[in-house]
């Protein structure tokens, strides 16, 4: 899923930033601001999360990518992820839902999981879409911009008063 927003209109900023600042310090200013703006998204997205669904809620976290050869570029997004790799992975099911869908073995002659023997086929059940990350996205997507701006704007005070 790639959902993105173009900022536009922050010319005067852009132009503080590169004509005041050294490039490590632009990505600094940069990173904080992006991390901050996100804040509403990632906390109305793991309001959303289904109450079940706690350790996909864990998963959502922040994260800023940033190039060493971009000039005044940066990309920031909510990234499903988690500090045991085994639960941040659900998260889709749960967002797009699934379909109902026949599983097969291909070696053995009995599925099982979770203590349940299913014999050669199993029909999987389908999951309906209980969307979480585009809802959260959409609600406060203005906000974001708005607290990018405003900390955009302190941050480079901040480091051009240094």
């Amino acid at each position: 899923m790639d959902i993105s927003m173009k900022v536009e209109g922050l010319k005067e900023l852009e132009d503080k930033l590169i004509k005041d600042l050294p490039a490590a310090v632009q990505k600094k200013v940069m990173r904080s601001a992006l991390m901050f703006a996100l804040t509403p998204i990632q906390k109305a997205a793991k309001a959303k999360v289904p109450k079940d669904s706690g350790e996909v809620a864990k998963a959502i976290r922040k994260k800023s990518l940033l190039t060493r050869s971009n000039k005044f570029k940066a990309e920031a997004g909510i990234h499903m992820t988690s500090k045991r790799k085994a639960t941040g992975w659900k998260w889709h099911f749960i967002e797009f839902g699934t379909q109902a869908h026949k599983v097969k073995t291909k070696k053995k002659n009995v599925l099982s999981g979770d203590g349940v023997t299913y014999g050669k086929e199993h029909i999987v059940p389908a999951i309906t879409a209980q969307p979480f990350l585009r809802p959260a996205f959409a609600e406060k997507s203005k906000e974001a911009l708005s607290r990018f701006k405003k900390q955009m704007l302190k941050r480079i005070l901040k480091e051009t008063e240094k």
